[in-house]
């Protein structure tokens, strides 16, 4: 089942209401703390504060202002595209945005995660596959073996390189064989 418009933003206001109130249940607190391990820079304040800083992008005033601003862009039927992000790891979160601009515009969402935040984004996207189940045809995963080459040699890039290469491919081909 195809998602609407108006469905997709209801459906990520929701998703807004939904990380306050597990904010103010303390819900994310094991994997924060987990995410501060894995990632030094993640601090447990900056990850609250990300989290924080979502909920007032999916706020109903936020999201009623960007929707306004964007309305044509939003409300025309148009051919899917399948858009590939592969995120920064330099802030907690930082591919939500691109994730929420994919999701609501009705196109399909294929994320890389960076090794340094591979687990807030996916918690928040089983939250959203709970109020709306239908993204579940939106959103996918490159596999989380590609590592960050950053600050590696040459040869380190290439070998990311041939990885994100040989990932997309396989989902090409699942794309083009009717798999996904």
């Amino acid at each position: 089942m195809s998602l609407n418009f108006q469905t997709r933003l209801l459906s990520l206001k929701e998703l807004g209401i939904q990380i306050q109130n597990s904010l103010n249940k303390n819900d994310f607190d094991a994997v924060i703390k987990q995410q501060s391990i894995e990632n030094r820079w993640f601090t447990e304040e900056n990850c609250r504060l990300a989290l924080q800083a979502l909920v007032i992008m999916l706020n109903k005033e936020y999201c009623n202002a960007f929707f306004k601003k964007y309305e044509s862009c939003f409300h025309e039927e148009h051919e899917i595209k399948k858009i590939a992000v592969i995120s920064a790891g330099n802030i907690p979160c930082a591919a939500f945005h691109d994730f929420f601009c994919i999701l609501v515009s009705g196109n399909q969402y294929i994320g890389k995660l960076s090794a340094n935040d591979t687990l807030l984004l996916p918690i928040l996207s089983k939250m959203l596959l709970r109020i709306a189940p239908e993204f579940e045809e939106k959103i996918f995963s490159m596999p989380e073996d590609i590592g960050d080459p950053y600050g590696g040699s040459l040869e380190v890039y290439k070998k990311c390189f041939e990885k994100i290469k040989r990932a997309v491919d396989r989902i090409i081909k699942s794309f083009i064989e009717g798999e996904i």
